[in-house]
């Protein structure tokens, strides 16, 4: 799997999977159903994994800040027992190679889908004691990062000319406005963040995996080899499947179960997927609503993702299974081999009605593809379900699947307009409905496994986390 899905997130994480979105907030809206995650680093309006620290680059890529770096610390620097050097000033110049790390405080509703036990004034006390810790000699950064950012991403992020018009700007802002060892707070919509620049070549040590499965390995029936043991010496990049198991309140989670149910799911997973001949990707058949896209991920030492499940990622070896808690919820990594490729699930057929239909073109149904070409252009009608992926459609699921075969045949009559049928269905799908596909889009494999099995003309409907999407090829 490419980098560009590895800087989108399981999904839930998403997991977005594993792996939402990082723009600045906006009133929760379906998401993009076609796309698998979110950049970590960038923004874009897809499901999975969030970084508060980025935003919409809508003022192109130098764009510069616009916003300032208001702080939100009161009284005087240094007070007793902190660093002078860490009080902050503004740098004569403003370097094109700057670095920061920052400590997230967010309050309940600040983070999109996060539950939080405090309110807004609760998060600023808790954002000014962080800073004031951060500020006395010898304070591990790092550690303050581990123990109490809400940001699921890393919490190092470079502020290069290409990147700053990129994240908020009240956060570029604060960044620019620090000479190296400076730490200092600012809010912008996702909370409070205590920044503090460091240095150019400052690379952020992994977190140590916190063991969640404290049985002994292999157990009765497991396979040895699926035990975790860590490689030595670490590879520089590592292949490794995903799957989230989410629970009510964690970061982006529809699911209902508890904490403790999510947690005991999980364990049980993970020692099925260590049974030998286990398929994992079929012990995780049972939690693949938890997150959207696909559950491949190729890791590697630099890429921005959450601490906890990079560090996860270089602590298997090939054919090892565990897991680790995110603030996605539990997720489980079984690592393959670098050449493994996940073989593709069969379509279920969704329209089972004999094509062409009375009035219907023969041209409109679906038939095998030999060609296999590097682009294809697809539009589709998404009719999302109570309970499908960031919907907000009070339809049930028969009602949409129902409704999806209707306008799959309305599609297929001799003459229909199928963007008129898209526009008057008023399509779940916010985006403008109609995209470019490659093999290696990062989108549901469903979607993109339908768009490659039509022929220019040929509707037909697949199901996918996020519902029905009634689709027709074009070219």
């Amino acid at each position: 799997m490419s980098r560009s899905f590895a800087l989108r997130l399981i999904a839930v994480l998403s997991a977005a999977g594993l792996l939402g979105s990082a723009c600045k907030k906006e009133p929760p809206k379906a998401a993009e159903p076609v796309k698998a995650g979110v950049d970590l680093a960038k923004a874009e309006p897809t499901p999975a994994v969030e970084t508060p620290a980025a935003a919409s680059p809508t003022g192109g890529p130098t764009a510069p800040p616009a916003a300032e770096a208001k702080s939100e610390m009161d009284g005087a620097c240094p007070l007793e027992g902190e660093d002078p050097a860490a009080c902050p000033k503004a740098p004569d110049k403003v370097e094109d190679q700057i670095k920061v790390a920052h400590v997230l405080v967010g309050w309940d509703g600040s983070l999109p889908g996060k539950k939080l036990n405090r309110d807004k004034d609760g998060a600023l006390k808790l954002a000014r004691e962080i800073c004031h810790e951060a500020r006395r000699p010898g304070t591990d950064f790092v550690q303050l990062i581990w123990k109490y950012s809400g940001d699921g991403g890393p919490g190092v992020y470079e502020l290069t000319p290409e990147q700053r018009g990129r994240m908020m700007p009240e956060f570029t802002a604060m960044g620019l406005k620090l000479g190296v060892g400076q730490v200092d707070v600012v809010a912008t919509t996702y909370g409070y963040h205590v920044i503090k620049r460091v240095p150019w070549d400052f690379v952020a040590p992994d977190k140590p995996v916190e063991k969640l499965l404290s049985d002994p390995c292999p157990m009765e029936g497991e396979d040895p080899k699926a035990c975790p043991m860590a490689e030595s010496p670490t590879p520089a990049e590592v292949k490794v499947g995903i799957t989230l198991v989410g629970y009510q309140g964690a970061m982006r989670s529809r699911a209902t179960r508890s904490q403790d149910e999510a947690k005991a799911l999980a364990i049980k997973l993970v020692h099925a997927a260590r049974k030998v001949g286990a398929d994992y990707w079929a012990v995780g058949d049972e939690v693949k609503a938890d997150a959207a896209g696909e559950p491949m991920l190729d890791v590697k030492r630099d890429m921005p993702l959450p601490p906890p499940m990079k560090s996860l990622a270089f602590s298997l070896g090939v054919g090892q299974v565990d897991a680790v808690e995110t603030d996605f919820g539990y997720m489980l990594m079984k690592r393959f081999p670098a050449d493994y490729v996940k073989p593709e699930k069969p379509m279920e057929v969704v329209v089972t009605d004999k094509c062409p239909g009375p009035g219907e073109d023969p041209k409109a149904c679906p038939s095998k593809q030999t060609d296999k070409p590097a682009e294809v252009e697809v539009t589709h009608i998404l009719l999302a379900y109570q309970g499908a992926m960031r919907s907000s459609a009070t339809r049930s699921k028969d009602e949409a699947k129902a409704l999806a075969i209707k306008l799959c045949h309305e599609g297929r009559k001799k003459g229909a307009d199928f963007n008129k049928i898209k526009d008057a269905a008023k399509s779940d799908d916010p985006g403008p409905g109609t995209y470019p596909v490659t093999p290696s889009a990062g989108m549901v494999a469903p979607f993109k496994q339908m768009a490659f099995a039509l022929g220019v003309g040929q509707v037909d409907v697949v199901e996918s986390d996020f519902g029905y999407h009634v689709m027709r090829r074009n070219k």
